[in-house]
């Protein structure tokens, strides 16, 4: 603890040697908690970075912060809306929506080395999803939804790439893979459903893809969904969180409404079977990631926000 406060002070001293007016940091509380108490100690405005929905299931030190912050950013309107619903009050609540890197994802990549390392041809259609592996992301609808697509077109495949989010919760001693694939054995798709683990070669992985599923429940953001919409690969999501702000449907992508199984299917078919649909759509979607999800927009969002923040400075009692 002394260290630590020490380490505080250092930093303390830092800020206003420099004259640093802003401290902007994530919402973790090893982040949140140092940034608020620097800010009472230097005056320098505190900036949260709100990356997922603000909710109990946080830390007593999580909340404490985010309630004392000079300004809240969401990664969402979504996430916003959970900070408003908390009372946190909207002149000092801001909405920045994420980016990528565009240029790192190439729509034209070769997908056939990939393909072929799978045991996939060339003529398969191929649904994928890529994320953490944790009950909140929905891989089980997904199998279930998948299954019924299967039947009305018995080549396709899903590829479900990604590592078990432990952290993330779940039965202990259990592992969710396991579940998951015991799931696709229930549903006669375990020869058809393709758990890869973790890849770093995502643009390689979307390239050999056809059509990118993740039906995650109130997905704060989802930047997987601009990943696979700069590779040209149209989305199938659902209507909840902030995966609304990133997917237009019927444009770049198809959304359904929670556990709506029937929906989900009928949006993987509808994709699996309409290749022209599919490239219209991945057009659309890489046209949107470049005119919305750029960087440089991202930074001119954060830079008014902090023009913002330093005109007043105040916190929740």
């Amino acid at each position: 603890i002394a260290a630590a406060g020490a380490s505080l002070l250092r930093l303390a001293l830092y800020i206003r040697r420099n004259g640093i007016r802003i401290l902007h940091s994530s919402d973790r509380p090893r982040d949140a908690v140092p940034c608020v108490l620097l800010s009472s100690l230097t005056g320098a405005r505190s900036v949260i970075h709100l990356h997922v929905g603000w909710g109990d299931w946080m830390t007593r030190e999580a909340r404490w912060a985010l309630g004392r912050a000079d300004a809240l950013i969401g990664i969402s309107k979504f996430v916003a809306g959970t900070a408003l619903a908390r009372g946190f009050p909207p002149s000092r609540t801001h909405v920045v929506l994420n980016a990528i890197d565009i240029s790192r994802f190439d729509p034209a990549i070769d997908p056939g080395p990939l393909r072929r390392e799978l045991g996939l041809t060339a003529d398969v259609p191929v649904v994928t999803s890529i994320s953490r592996l944790f009950h909140w992301k929905g891989h089980a609808d997904l199998i279930r939804a998948f299954a019924v697509a299967r039947r009305q077109v018995p080549g396709a495949k899903l590829l479900i790439v990604g590592e078990e989010d432990k952290a993330a919760g779940g039965q202990a001693g259990s592992s969710y893979p396991e579940e998951l694939k015991a799931l696709a054995r229930e549903l006669d798709v375990a020869d058809d459903v393709l758990f890869t683990g973790f890849r770093a070669d995502i643009p390689q992985v979307l390239a050999a893809s056809d059509v990118f599923a993740l039906p995650s429940f109130q997905e704060p953001f989802g930047l997987v969904f601009l990943e696979a919409m700069a590779m040209k690969k149209p989305v199938v999501a659902l209507d909840s969180g902030g995966a609304p702000e990133v997917i237009e449907r019927g444009r770049t992508g198809l959304l359904s409404a929670p556990r709506d199984l029937d929906a989900l299917a009928g949006n993987l078919l509808a994709l699996i079977r309409d290749p022209a649909l599919r490239a219209r759509m991945g057009e659309e979607g890489r046209a949107a990631v470049q005119a919305r999800f750029s960087p440089k927009r991202m930074a001119r969002d954060t830079e008014s926000v902090y023009a913002s923040v330093l005109k007043f400075r105040g916190h929740l009692t």
